[in-house]
This record gives structure tokens, C-alpha cells and sequence, in this order.
């Protein structure tokens, strides 16, 4: 709101005094929303998604949490290849991308309030509104967590990435930073490459973890 005061004209007190107006009575209109939105009744509360920005469900669940909300983005562990960085590191990553969970009261205030937040597109539903997620399915998914079904281990992650006949670059031991194909793998933790090496092409038995996938 404070951003919106700057870029009132002053010189017409008629218009900003009109125009500051209509500022406050929309931010209290939303503040009535939220507070639906945010409203807890046991037993009468219900679990939905929403359909957000991919690579913003974090923000969205802190700005919900920051209102009162209930909002949860379920993580797994993973590992990503980051620019600039030899070896992937391991990060937390939402597990449903673009989609935040929320538990309220469903009523048509709380679902507008939900929607008033940035980066938030829809709630999942059909043509007659939102739809609940059963409370079993929730129970399922923590569950899940729990037993680590969604986790990445390191080896997983380079077998999805490293597959025959890809570029890659060994990133460690006496061939660091020679270029090589991947010919086959060895039990699923190594791999034959194939590399130029001293003028000829030699195969090269490579743990998965000194490989980079070449983009």
C-alpha cells in the first residue's frame, strides 16, 4: 500500500484523498478474506491444492503461514546439478511441483482469500467449486514421508541422468576433467566409458559419482 501512496498526485487533493480511499477499503476487504481463509473449526476444516507458480511453492506457503493459514508443501530430498559446480548437491524440493496444500473452513471468503495471494492461480476442484483431498490421502502422503518413498539417493540420481551413450566429464582421480561417452554400466555404480586418450580411444571403468553429465 505504501508503494501505491507514492504514486498519488497530492497536487489534486480530491483525487488522492478518493483514491486512498478506495486502497483501504480494498486491503480491508482482504483482510476480511484472509481472516475466513485462516479461521479454524475443528472438524469442520478440509485439506485442498492449490495450483501456484512452479518454483514459488515455498514463498506462497510462508506468506499463507504469515496470515494464519495452514499451508504445507510436502519435500523430499534430492540432488541437483547446479551451474558452476563440478559435483550435484543435495537440496529439499517441493514433491508436487506447482501445487500448495492448505487446510480451511471451505467457504467462499476463504477461497477468495486464497486466491488473493500472489503467484496463486486456482484451487483444484471441478465445475461445481473446490474439491477436498481426502483426510486418508493425507495420512498416506505423510506416511510415505516418513518411510523416504519420494528420496533421492545419490546413485538414483545418476542413473537417471547418466545413461548410454551421453556426454559426460570425469570430475575426479588421475582423468579429472577428461571428456568421455558412457558405453554401459557395471552393476549399476560405475560405468565403461569410452575416452580419447594419448591419441586413441581407451575404456575407462568410472564410479557414477565422478561423472558429470555434459548438457
Amino acid at each position: 500500500m505504501n508503494a501505491r501512496l507514492n504514486d498519488l498526485n497530492f497536487h489534486d487533493p480530491v483525487s488522492a484523498h478518493s483514491r486512498i480511499e478506495r486502497l483501504v477499503a480494498a486491503r480491508q476487504r482482504r483482510q476480511v478474506l484472509l481472516s475466513a481463509a485462516s479461521e479454524s473449526v475443528p472438524g469442520d476444516s478440509a485439506w485442498y491444492v492449490l495450483s501456484v507458480l512452479k518454483r514459488s511453492e515455498r514463498d506462497i506457503e510462508r506468506a499463507l503461514q504469515e496470515e494464519n493459514i495452514c499451508a504445507w508443501v510436502p519435500l523430499r530430498w534430492t540432488w541437483i546439478q547446479l551451474r558452476r559446480k563440478r559435483k550435484p548437491v543435495r537440496r529439499r524440493v517441493p514433491i508436487f511441483d506447482g501445487y500448495v496444500l492448505v487446510n480451511v473452513v471451505p467457504g467462499n471468503a476463504a477461497f477468495a482469500g486464497l486466491l488473493s495471494f500472489k503467484h496463486v492461480f486456482s484451487i483444484l476442484g471441478n465445475e461445481a467449486g473446490p474439491v477436498p483431498v481426502f483426510d486418508k490421502n493425507i495420512r498416506n502422503l505423510n506416511r510415505m514421508l516418513d518411510r523416504n518413498v519420494f528420496e533421492d539417493s545419490a546413485k538414483q540420481y545418476r542413473q537417471r541422468i547418466i545413461r548410454e551413450g551421453v556426454s559426460v566429464e570425469i570430475t575426479e582421480g588421475a582423468f579429472a576433467f577428461t571428456k568421455a561417452i558412457v558405453k554401459e554400466f557395471n552393476g549399476g555404480n560405475s560405468a565403461k566409458c569410452v575416452a580419447t586418450l594419448f591419441g586413441g580411444n581407451a575404456v575407462l571403468n568410472i564410479p557414477l559419482d565422478k561423472l558429470r553429465k555434459i548438457e
